[in-house]
């Protein structure tokens, strides 16, 4: 997990946040809700570049005001860095600080830990999926949105069939045509397309498509490396080779004998072969160290606004659907959600305390509880409200939610109608 401390960037005025497996920020609009999620998704890729070559790409990002221009670009920020902003991002590889525009990189202590992760960024406008005819032929910039796009075309045409039966209260399926290049959506027996279709299901669609793909789907294809990543590949086997060729000359110099040992790489079509002194722990090391820098071990998701045009009732489906794709794959993956709605909250509480006190609920009962398949363990998430940049953590010693101010408005408009039925006749 990481550490993250933001001074003075955008509306943020002094934040400090652990992040936990499921972090979740509630806020209202333009609380700076999506500055802390853009800013700690940009320093996770930052260090996933640092790991796959640390001296050239830390003085990438530190050198020029690189790491403060790329952001600016990437996230489209460039007014929210200003003289006395500060920045402080401490991961299992790097630990990056940013202060006066000026960034240093270093090797975190844990560095050692630190396995490679795909990240997805899943922004507040993904329904321009849906919205724009030719939507490929996006290429504006080199910005979060054009990535979020390249997750969903990568998504859409593997997985091709998406049922959201599960989470709407109809059934409505879609279908990606991939020689045509259409998306299709079936209402009942009625084809529409993608832009035709109820703002609800623009939006939810690509959700739960880049979702389901990111957490399961990237991990059972096989993904070819890019140029970049096989001269990685060749760099990393030209030092094995050296390694190997040590170990042999130990090893005869010391008159034992040498085993050979097969090792296979998720991802590649063929198996590789490498010879190698059964006790030399540092090829092995060394082997690992190439296997993980460009085969996902784990996927760190980034979720803007899940509720966004949906029904309270698929809000609810929506987060135990999430909570149990998270804990359920064989992979320990990441999620930071924010979210201005009571439903999204009222939902993960259900899951909270169904991870509280679930031992104790019958069978008989649990399964009558819609919110089951999410249980989670409080231990695992944390939920911060922001409000006039700062943050607070809303939940009690046992980690079920406080009460918090969208309890607080409720029960303003509550009092407000009661007090008006006095009137009533």
């Amino acid at each position: 997990m990481c550490k993250v401390k933001i001074k003075k960037i955008g509306s943020i005025k002094e934040i400090d946040i652990d992040l936990n497996k499921v972090t979740i920020i509630l806020g209202p609009q333009s609380s700076g809700k999506s500055t802390i999620a853009k800013i700690i998704c940009f320093c996770q890729w930052v260090e996933k570049r640092c790991f796959i070559n640390f001296e050239e790409e830390s003085r990438r990002f530190m050198d020029d005001g690189g790491f403060v221009k790329i952001l600016a670009e990437y996230h489209r920020m460039a007014e929210y860095i200003v003289d006395d902003s500060y920045l402080y991002y401490e991961g299992n590889f790097v630990t990056i600080t940013l202060r006066d525009k000026v960034v240093s990189i270093s090797k975190s202590i844990t560095w050692e830990k630190y396995i490679y992760p795909k990240i997805c960024y899943i922004p507040a406008e993904r329904n321009i999926v849906a919205a724009i005819p030719n939507v490929k032929k996006y290429n504006d910039t080199n910005d979060s949105m054009l990535y979020f796009m390249y997750d969903w075309f990568e998504a859409r045409s593997y997985i091709k069939d998406v049922n959201l039966g599960n989470l709407l209260q109809r059934e409505i399926q879609y279908h990606y045509d991939e020689k045509a290049d259409k998306d299709v959506v079936y209402d009942g027996s009625v084809p529409l397309k993608l832009m035709d279709a109820s703002s609800g299901v623009q939006s939810i669609l690509p959700l739960y498509t880049v979702l389901g793909y990111s957490l399961n789907s990237v991990y059972k294809r096989y993904k070819p490396l890019s140029a970049e990543q096989k001269q990685q590949v060749d760099n990393a086997m030209h030092t094995l080779s050296e390694q190997f060729n040590g170990a042999v000359k130990d090893a005869h110099d010391k008159g034992e004998r040498l085993n050979k040992i097969t090792l296979e790489i998720d991802g590649e079509k063929d198996s590789i072969l490498i010879p190698f002194f059964k006790q030399e722990r540092a090829v092995l090391d060394m082997f690992d160290s190439a296997r993980r820098s460009f085969f996902y071990e784990n996927t760190h998701v980034y979720v803007e606004e899940p509720e966004q045009n949906l029904f309270p009732d698929a809000q609810a489906k929506f987060v135990y659907w999430f909570m149990h794709e998270l804990q359920n794959a064989d992979r320990n993956h990441t999620a930071l959600i924010t979210t201005h709605s009571p439903y999204v909250l009222f939902a993960l509480n259900n899951c909270l305390m169904g991870g509280f006190v679930g031992g104790r609920v019958s069978e008989e009962d649990a399964n009558d509880m819609l919110s089951r398949k999410g249980w989670i363990s409080p231990r695992s998430v944390v939920v911060y409200e922001i409000h006039d940049g700062q943050l607070k953590k809303i939940q009690d010693d046992d980690g079920l939610l406080d009460n918090n101010y969208l309890n607080k408005a409720y029960k303003t408009i509550s009092s407000e109608y009661l007090s008006m039925l006095s009137y009533y006749e």
